[in-house]
């Protein structure tokens, strides 16, 4: 099962796809004016450490040399994977030429909205 969303307008948009499998959720989370491959994160659920009741996960990133995607790439597999129960990787790659702080908080802001919105579709489809 696949998935696409759109979160914001002109070049703080966010793009997903997302491919549903039995035993894992691929993400890409693309923008801004220049997509590519920035970061790639692997969560993987288990049982939280504290508190035995609660789901948390394990992550290894990979991160292209002088990119910062990792933050938002490692944010968004662990909500998904926590909130799911479920493997996830995320790929994302968002540039925005000149970008400032506040365009920055937009994007990430946007990205959350989008994590939000795909887990509850991951959530109706398991």
């Amino acid at each position: 099962m696949s998935f696409e969303l759109k979160v914001g307008k002109g070049k703080m948009q966010v793009n997903i796809e997302a491919h549903l499998f039995s035993d894992g959720l691929s993400v890409s989370l693309f923008g801004g004016d220049k997509p590519h491959i920035g970061a790639v994160a692997l969560s993987i659920p288990r049982k939280s450490l504290k508190d035995k009741k609660s789901i948390s996960c394990s992550t290894s990133i990979l991160t292209v040399t002088e990119h910062k995607d990792d933050v938002i790439a490692k944010e968004m597999s662990e909500a998904i994977s926590k909130a799911a129960n479920i493997t996830v990787t995320v790929v994302a790659g968002i540039h925005i030429d000149n970008a400032g702080k506040k365009d920055i908080e937009q994007v990430m802001r946007n990205c959350r909205k989008a994590s939000q919105k795909l887990i509850e579709l991951v959530k109706n489809k398991r």
